[in-house]
C-alpha cells in the first residue's frame, strides 16, 4: 500500500456477518483508474484467489481520493 498508493492512513475491518468472512479495506491513498483496476496483474491475482474460494471482490476508487476494497468469503 505505501508504493503503490502513497496512502499515509489505512483501514483494516474483519466482520462475520450472515456467513460470510468480509475484509474491508480502505486507504487515503491516490486511488486507482478504472484502466488499472482492469489490466494490472495484482489485481487479476487478487481476484483470482478469491473467486477461487467462491468469494466476492468489490472496489471503489477514484483518483486523487483513496481506495476501498470489499471482501466476501463464505465460512
Amino acid at each position: 500500500m505505501n508504493k503503490h498508493s502513497r496512502a499515509s492512513l489505512v483501514a483494516l475491518i474483519f466482520s462475520e456477518e450472515k456467513n460470510l468472512l468480509k475484509i474491508q479495506y480502505s486507504d487515503n491513498g491516490v486511488g486507482l483508474s478504472k484502466e488499472s483496476l482492469k489490466s494490472g496483474n495484482g489485481i487479476r491475482n487478487m481476484e483470482n484467489r478469491i473467486f477461487s474460494i467462491k468469494g466476492k471482490l468489490k472496489f471503489e476508487t477514484e483518483q486523487e481520493k483513496g481506495l476501498k476494497i470489499l471482501i466476501q468469503i463464505p465460512i
